[in-house]
């Protein structure tokens, strides 16, 4: 591994190397996500000073975040737990999650170890999302491969959660557009009835200036036919039914006898 090694590499270097508990070690202390075998720990670390570089140059950051405690509550009484700290490339908001354990397979009919990575957050439907040593290829070969899906997944959550931001302020023009309406229709409702009580009161007024002016000149009190008919001297037309009800009981109100038939 080189002398240089990235910040996150040579932070977890010796804490990986003491640590007799890796799975404690992580809910302790920050550390990158790293289970292997004591003889693999050196090549692991070189492996990820690589990736950690490659990401970094293709404009993506690497984190190991702190362990993060949690409450568990059982039956009524809080429990505290731990829950060890993760490696992450991010981009914004989107992140994935790396760790590499060890990978054991059979080779000459005999047991080998080597290195496995696994991105455990990876987007879905984003494939692979481990590599591991093979007979043919080594982890460090598919370095390439690794960058891709991550940047891929990066991508694809990304794009979702642009259609979910989109979708959101879709549905809150939709709710603003359907108040605004609501709000529109609710003020007409209220200009027609306004304007309607205010033409009754001008037909109202209009009739009570007539019965007046009549009973001044001696002359009777409009006629209920002519008023239906829109043939009464009333400066508004009161075509109806009820308009004429009204001349009846503003004539009786007023003491004005009927019109002989």
């Amino acid at each position: 591994m080189r002398s240089c090694a990235h910040a996150l590499v040579a932070e977890s270097l010796p804490l990986l190397q003491s640590a007799k508990d890796i799975g404690n070690l992580r809910r302790d202390r920050r550390c990158l996500a790293v289970s292997v075998e004591p003889d693999q720990l050196k090549r692991a670390l070189a492996f990820l000073d690589v990736l950690f570089r490659t990401l970094e140059k293709a404009g993506y950051a690497v984190e190991a975040t702190e362990p993060k405690a949690v409450d568990r509550r059982d039956g009524g009484t809080a429990t505290f737990d731990t829950l060890p700290g993760e490696t992450r490339a991010r981009r914004g908001e989107e992140v994935v999650g790396l760790e590499i354990t060890v990978h054991r397979w059979a080779w000459g009919g005999k047991e080998t170890r080597g290195l496995k990575l696994h991105l455990t957050n990876a987007e879905h439907g984003v494939t692979p999302d481990s590599w591991c040593d093979t007979t043919t290829r080594t982890l460090e070969m598919q370095t390439r491969d690794v960058v891709r899906m991550i940047v891929s997944s990066i991508l694809v959550k990304e794009a979702k959660a642009r259609a979910r931001r989109e979708k959101e302020k879709a549905e809150q023009r939709r709710l603003e557009e359907k108040a605004r309406a609501e709000a529109q229709s609710a003020m007409t409702a209220d200009l027609q009835a306004r304007v309607a009580a205010w033409r009754e009161a001008a037909d109202i007024r209009s009739l009570l200036e007539e019965v007046a002016r009549r009973r001044q000149q001696g002359l009777p009190a409009p006629d209920e036919s002519l008023v239906r008919m829109g043939e009464a001297p009333c400066c508004s037309p009161c075509r109806s039914r009820s308009s004429s009800s009204r001349v009846g009981d503003l004539n009786r109100r007023l003491g004005v006898p009927p019109p002989p038939r």
